[in-house]
């Protein structure tokens, strides 16, 4: 997933537009989704890469 530091503006508590909302949301749910693991990058605008665990 491409652009999720959003410019820097996920890290600053003071901006809440609706897209650094979205994107601070979606990085919640895919860190607390135990079906993936993820690793973030924070290279540009920030990348994750996010690979699904094996079915047990």
């Amino acid at each position: 997933m491409d652009n999720v530091l959003w410019y820097g503006r996920v890290a600053d508590p003071l901006v809440n537009d609706p897209n650094t909302i979205s994107i601070r949301d979606f990085n919640k749910k895919l860190l607390e989704d135990k079906r993936v693991t993820i690793s973030m990058v924070p290279i540009g605008d920030g990348m994750t890469i996010c690979r699904k665990l094996e079915d047990d």
